[in-house]
């Protein structure tokens, strides 16, 4: 009977050990989970917790958005420092340095008339080319579009032309079309081509043909040959051509 009291007091003894431990663990679990809240203050639930722990996105999208928004800026720096360059090449063009556009005042049939002219591209130049005109680049020619007869020949000079040189050149290029008469200072008042360094002429019942030596603003020379034939255009030809050659200026590269 004794040993029979004595392992029951033990086995109750254990029992209660044991209960103490389980007491223990579940109170070891409750401040766990309460000193250890979701760091982002989402929910608690466990499918909540599951969210956050198992997928990055949300951080990560977040992140990758900001980063972008950040590179937007520097792609968009990157472009115009391009485009500067771009423009930076082009300023070796006298178009860059000039209005695209110009108004001028032309006296048509004794009347002030307003034109608008744009700025063109030439070989080594630029001019302003009124509507119904074309600037021929590879020919290096002024031209009314719809009679190409009517045109002007440009050519570029070397700082170091001779004007006696020129005159004789001017003469034998006219000569085909008769005897050159020479203008200058008052007789050509008022004309576009006043400025002239010289200003060969030879008219008749076929035509008129000119050739002049002109000194640009910028200090570069040209010589203009005009091949104006008798015809339909050859009253009007004349003064919008020589206004578009007044404006010449060479490319600053040139």
């Amino acid at each position: 009977m004794r040993s029979t009291y004595k392992i029951t007091t033990l086995g109750a003894a254990m029992a209660a050990v044991l209960l103490l431990g389980a007491c223990s663990n579940e109170a070891a679990t409750g401040t766990t989970g309460q000193t250890n809240p979701p760091a982002t203050g989402q929910s608690t639930t466990e499918t909540g917790t599951e969210a956050t722990t198992t997928d990055p996105t949300a951080s990560t999208g977040t992140t990758d958005s900001d980063a972008t928004t950040e590179n937007e800026p520097a792609t968009e720096a990157n472009g115009s420092t391009t485009g500067m360059g771009t423009d930076a090449e082009s300023t070796s063009s006298a178009s860059a340095t000039r209005p695209e556009k110009e108004t001028f005042e032309l006296m048509t049939e004794g009347t002030l008339e307003k034109r608008t002219a744009k700025l063109q591209q030439g070989d080594g130049y630029s001019m302003y080319v009124f509507d119904a005109y074309t600037l021929d680049k590879q020919k290096s020619r002024l031209q009314l579009t719809a009679f190409p007869q009517y045109h002007v020949e440009i050519t570029k000079l070397d700082s170091k032309a001779n004007i006696d040189e020129l005159r004789k050149q001017g003469k034998e290029a006219l000569k085909k079309y008769g005897s050159a008469k020479e203008y200058s200072g008052d007789q050509l008042y008022e004309d576009p081509m006043v400025g002239a360094k010289l200003y060969l002429q030879v008219s008749s019942d076929k035509g008129t043909y000119d050739y002049v030596v002109w000194e640009a603003k910028d200090g570069s020379q040209y010589t203009f040959l005009m091949i104006m034939p008798q015809g339909e255009a050859s009253e009007t030809f004349r003064l919008p051509a020589v206004t578009s050659l007044s404006t010449i200026a060479a490319d600053s590269a040139s």
